[in-house]
């Protein structure tokens, strides 16, 4: 079925840059996923890997803070998990971290405030005691409060870090993210590559 749709589409179009142009095809899936997306989110920005979404979603709240009705200029800090993997761009690299991916190409990476993974190694092995990710998340709920008008987002890979060794994160951690997120007007960016579209249930 998917093979078909795919041939029937090349007779159309095969391919178009979406570079201030459209097709239908994408103006179809843009409106699906803006029906099924939650709230009022109503806008569709395609990219072609999870790197360069990511490299947009960073572009897209740095540039947010610069142009909202109150212009919050000084919010120019990311912060991010310890362990995580964004991708291979040198935005998604910045707030990476895996040194095993990223050592080398540390001078050219943007300075980013890392806090905790929420669940690490020690815990998966019983090596600690399981609210350990509790504490992970006081640490995360500091820095935000810390940073506060300099903040301008947080990005995630929300419940489950994949490269970093399938690290789930305890029940409630997002949520707490969230709430210091909004306490703080930083935006939270949730990389989704591998685990969106009902991955995790």
């Amino acid at each position: 079925e998917i093979d078909q749709a795919i041939r029937e589409q090349l007779d159309r179009v095969a391919h178009t840059t979406l570079l201030g142009l459209s097709s239908p095809p994408s103006i179809e899936l843009a409106r699906r996923l803006a029906a099924l997306a939650p709230g009022d989110l109503n806008r569709v920005f395609y990219s072609d890997s999870g790197s360069t979404a990511v490299e947009a979603a960073l572009k897209i709240a740095f540039q947010y803070h610069r142009q909202k009705p109150r212009p919050e200029p000084d919010r120019t800090v990311f912060v991010a998990l310890a362990e995580a993997y964004h991708g291979d761009t040198l935005g998604s690299v910045s707030v990476g971290g895996m040194e095993l991916f990223h050592e080398t190409y540390r001078p050219l990476l943007f300075p980013v405030e890392r806090v905790p993974a929420p669940h690490c190694y020690r815990c998966s092995l019983g090596l600690s005691r399981p609210s350990c990710g509790l504490k992970c998340a006081d640490v995360m709920e500091a820095t935000l409060d810390r940073l506060g008008g300099r903040a301008a987002a947080m990005i995630v890979e929300p419940l489950v870090q994949g490269a970093a060794g399938m690290l789930v994160h305890p029940e409630g951690y997002l949520a707490r993210v969230r709430r210091a997120c909004d306490r703080v007007g930083a935006l939270l960016i949730a990389d989704e590559v591998a685990v969106g579209f009902g991955r995790t249930g």
